[in-house]
């Protein structure tokens, strides 16, 4: 992809997306010499039926770490310290 588009030049993102997604279009739609098949094809044929629908909920990166205060009521996770509430 890159080889086909160094000569060009572009002057906005929107232009340089739009480039690439015709790249990207006549690349899945070539058919491939070992398999016979383009990328689309075998998209269709094999993957489709597997898809899931996205989870309505966003995900929600979080990690839980047990840490002891110390007397000063703070308490250390990763190099960082954290005041946490004396009760």
């Amino acid at each position: 992809m890159l080889a086909r588009l160094r000569h060009q030049r572009f002057f906005s993102l929107a232009e340089l997306n739009s480039a690439i997604s015709e790249l990207i279009e006549t690349l899945n739609n070539r058919p491939m010499r070992h398999l016979g098949a383009s990328r689309r094809a075998l998209f269709e044929a094999t993957e489709r039926s597997a898809l899931l629908l996205l989870p309505t909920e966003p995900y929600v990166y979080a990690e839980w770490r047990r840490c002891r205060a110390g007397i000063d009521y703070h308490g250390e996770v990763y190099g960082h310290w954290y005041s946490v509430h004396p009760d």
